[in-house]
């Protein structure tokens, strides 16, 4: 009675979280022979996967016979790591839908061995396909971006708003003095070499250019490890999802000392 207790408890706690989580909501059982169930997974499912989630409860290859096929293998060799050393399980997978629409989604789950040998996870599912999306177009474009940032000296970075993942090609290192081993991909290390004169001003425009009131183009100086002062000017587009949130800034910054020595 208490355990059966216990169970209802983290039913009803999983219930209560996924009225007010925007993703799936669930827990995965991999039994000691192999076969996968869902002992719960809340009714958001049915958008991703248009399958009811009782069907897909008792016999979760249901649902797995939505993944890619090239994606399917990788998904159970994750899932068969973090089963083997109880470790947090972290995946991106491809499924298809009714209509064959395309959906990446992104799984977290932190798994328990339970008695019998079967491993229980608890964790959530969310849609990011339109970050993916996003940074499907940025590769199609990387060429072409390449080619023209060589021919002028232009550097080429992209910028994470969410994680504050901050990506430099190589000419941005040069324009500002640092090699790539020497600098972390983080936001806060970028702006750490801003002037501490123009450093408020730049962080202004790109907080403006996110929330769609101005276009990011400033003019601005950095300072190198030697301490000599750059002239910098960037410009760069923000890439929203489909409900118009920013999701990623890819800009472009070049040399603007001749231009403000001309001034």
């Amino acid at each position: 009675m208490q355990m059966e207790a216990f169970q209802q408890g983290q039913l009803d706690s999983l219930h209560k979280i996924a009225n007010r989580f925007p993703g799936v909501v669930f827990q995965f059982r991999m039994q000691a022979d192999g076969s996968f169930s869902f002992p719960f997974i809340s009714p958001r499912a049915f958008k991703i996967l248009r399958l009811n989630t009782d069907t897909i409860q008792a016999d979760a290859s249901k649902a797995l016979a939505h993944v890619f096929s090239d994606d399917l293998e990788g998904l159970l060799v994750s899932i068969q790591s973090s089963a083997e050393g109880l470790s947090p399980w972290k995946h991106e997978f491809r499924v298809g839908s009714a209509g064959n629409v395309v959906r990446w989604l992104f799984g977290n789950a932190m798994p328990q061995r339970e008695a019998g040998g079967s491993v229980l996870w608890h964790g959530f599912i969310t849609d990011v396909t339109d970050r993916k999306r996003a940074e499907e177009a940025l590769r199609s474009s990387e060429q072409r971006l390449k080619f023209a940032a060589a021919s002028v000296r232009i550097g080429v970075w992209d910028l994470d708003l969410h994680t504050h993942e901050l990506l430099w090609d190589d000419t941005m290192f040069a324009l500002y003095g640092t090699r790539r081993e020497e600098f972390s991909d983080a936001y806060e290390a970028w702006s750490t070499r801003l002037h501490p004169e123009d450093r408020v001003a730049v962080m202004k425009a790109l907080q403006d250019a996110a929330a769609g009131t101005t276009v990011f183009e400033p003019e601005f100086r950095v300072i190198w490890p030697d301490q000599e002062v750059h002239y910098l000017k960037g410009h760069a587009e923000i890439v929203r999802d489909k409900d118009g949130k920013p999701i990623r800034m890819i800009g472009t910054t070049w040399d603007n000392r001749d231009l403000v020595q001309t001034q």
